[in-house]
This record gives C-alpha cells, sequence and structure tokens, in this order.
C-alpha cells in the first residue's frame, strides 16, 4: 500500500463586504444593550468572582457574534477577521463604559461621547465607582490596573475567538 501525504489545508484568504459590514452594524445594534445590560449587572453584583465571570462573558459573547458573523460572510481573512474582532470588542468596551457613567452619575446621557467617557474616568480615578468590603473607595492606580484587566479580557477574548475560528 502507498502512503500518500495530502497538503494541509490552507483557507483562501478571500472575504467580501458582507462580514466586516456585518459586525459593523451588530457591533452598535447588540453593543448598545448588551453594554447597558452588563454594567448595572457589574453595578449591582456584590460579587467580585462573579464580576470577574460576566467580564469573560462579555468577551466570550462578542467573540461568538464576530465568529458566527464571519463565518456567514464567508470570511476567510486571518487579519480582518482580528480587525472584525477587535472592532468588536472595542464596540462592547465603548458602550459598556458608557452605560456605567450612564448608571453611575445621575445627570449622565444614556449614550455618551468619549469625550463624555474620558472625562467620567477622570472623575472615577479620582474618586472611586465602588469599595471594598472593609475598606474604602479604590481609586487611582489600582483602579486603572482593575479597568485595563476588564478591557483586555472584553477586548482580548472579542479578538481571539474569530481569530481561532479563522
Amino acid at each position: 500500500m502507498q502512503s500518500q501525504t495530502f497538503p494541509a489545508y490552507q483557507h483562501s484568504g478571500k472575504f467580501g463586504a458582507l462580514g466586516p459590514a456585518l459586525i459593523c452594524v451588530t457591533a452598535i445594534v447588540a453593543g448598545y444593550p448588551l453594554g447597558f445590560a452588563y454594567a448595572y449587572i457589574i453595578k449591582w453584583m456584590p460579587f467580585v468572582y462573579i464580576n470577574f465571570l460576566l467580564t469573560a462573558g462579555c468577551g466570550i459573547l462578542f467573540g461568538f457574534l464576530a465568529a458566527a458573523l464571519l463565518k456567514f460572510g464567508k470570511v476567510r481573512n486571518t487579519p480582518v477577521a482580528v480587525l472584525c474582532g477587535l472592532l468588536m470588542g472595542m464596540g462592547a468596551l465603548y458602550f459598556s463604559w458608557s452605560a456605567h457613567l450612564h448608571a453611575t452619575f445621575t445627570d449622565a446621557p444614556a449614550l455618551c461621547t468619549p469625550d463624555q467617557i474620558l472625562a467620567g474616568m477622570k472623575t472615577l480615578y479620582e474618586r472611586g465607582s465602588w469599595a471594598l468590603l472593609r475598606g474604602g473607595q479604590v481609586t487611582g492606580i489600582p483602579l486603572a490596573i482593575i479597568w485595563a484587566g476588564e478591557a483586555l479580557i472584553i477586548v482580548g477574548v472579542a479578538v481571539w475567538g474569530p481569530y481561532k475560528f479563522i
């Protein structure tokens, strides 16, 4: 019997405009209500471990959405898939921050501009938005580290999903 070596599958690298267009629309249409749900659940949830799982779940959800839309749009290009996952993750992060400010400040609009988000972040950095059980408000560098970790989880997982799919 003669053994044959078959070449490994390589995707074509092709993509159309449908996949990235669907990602853009979904980042807005799904990002806004899911950002509100995420922000308010995080605000009201007293358990840090569950908050971590919610953050990971948010990234997984948006990564899954991006991968499914890329499959539907027949995207077979890894850089395009990573860019689309980045767009989904950044959309999720933007809308969750907008909703977080709406939940935290009484006069915040339902949809904040980037300048309003940065101003709100500066205020929260200085005075904090949540406290430890027996301590004071978490502010400054520790709070910024938590924010960076949250952003890395949401955006990173949202990018990882489409990357692994393609």
